[in-house]
């Protein structure tokens, strides 16, 4: 009887043992991510991935593909705007226009500040304000074309832009032509008057 009970112990402890052993696992790479949002009390820091920044062409279209709430971007009017509100741009905290905004590169971006309920300091009737902070160049620049024409209707909005920057200076140039039918022109199968306007 005590050679079982020793043999049982025996094997206990050999399990006991063999179960305590490590394994150890070679991992090739580990990616670690953080949220691209974080959220304060008066606005929301959202910083682009690197895929949305490799793919978008311009400031508009960044914030195109980051779908942020409530806002719609419009690529061909260039503007951004809500279905019930107004929206207030600005880079690094100044006042900007969807032109100027466009003009940014996609790797002058390193987040967008998203105000869904700004203070007074932002002004009266303003909804939503979006504050791009940059990364600040002291040489080199960027230069775009954006080219749309519609061929079944006499429209087109062209618009070019350059920036350049040495030192701490800053010049830009953005120059923008838009081009269309006068809105009372129709053409004759539409079946409205043409004299009578819109």
């Amino acid at each position: 009887m005590r050679r079982q009970v020793l043999f049982v112990g025996l094997i206990c402890v050999a399990f006991l043992v063999n179960a305590q052993e490590e394994k150890t696992i070679d991992l090739d790479e580990v990616t670690i991510q953080a949220s691209s949002i974080i959220r304060k009390k008066d606005r929301q820091l959202i910083f682009p991935s690197k895929d949305q920044v490799r793919r978008s062409m311009d400031g508009l279209d960044l914030t195109r593909r980051m779908s942020l709430p409530r806002l719609w971007v419009d690529p061909n009017t260039k503007s951004i705007s809500m279905a019930n509100g107004n929206v207030q741009l600005r880079i690094n905290g100044v006042l900007a226009s969807s032109l100027e905004v466009a003009a940014l590169s996609p790797e002058d971006i390193k987040r967008v500040e998203y105000h869904d309920n700004p203070g007074l300091r932002y002004g009266e009737g303003i909804d939503i304000v979006l504050d791009y902070i940059t990364i600040k160049r002291t040489s080199g620049g960027n230069l775009g074309v954006d080219l749309s024409h519609q061929l079944n209707t006499f429209w087109m909005a062209d618009y070019i832009y350059g920036k350049y920057n040495r030192g701490r200076s800053e010049f830009s140039l953005r120059p923008e032509g838009n081009l269309s039918y006068p809105r009372w022109y129709l053409p004759a199968n539409t079946g409205r008057n043409p004299r009578k306007g819109l």
